[in-house]
């Protein structure tokens, strides 16, 4: 069953891969666009993430650990987490979930 669900995540990552680089503009190698140095990769916040991590069947995973920056935190019995005070890049920030038995 895993190997199904695992399946069908990357068939539909591997559709949004295409569609996401195949609606790229066109740049001529005469016009190359200007290097941004405020792209927001530096630019840092503070901020709060809270959410659910289920299962393939929709299940609450619990003790789960979730990261955020450099903020770790648990779900609890319904799979919610919170994480207070993250240090998260503004534009490219991300949260990952670990859990003995699943990947």
């Amino acid at each position: 069953m895993k190997s199904l669900y695992t399946l069908s995540i990357a068939v539909v990552f591997l559709f949004f891969c295409v569609l996401f680089f195949s609606c790229q503009k066109d740049i001529s190698p005469e016009n190359p666009p200007a290097p941004n140095p405020n792209n927001g990769l530096s630019l840092k916040i503070i901020t709060s993430v809270s959410g659910f991590v289920t299962d393939e069947n929709n299940l609450p995973v619990q003790n789960a650990a979730v990261s955020a920056g450099t903020k770790i935190g648990t779900t609890d019995q319904y799979g919610y987490f919170k994480i207070n005070n993250a240090e998260l890049v503004k534009n490219a920030a991300f949260v990952t979930v670990n859990k003995p038995g699943y990947f």
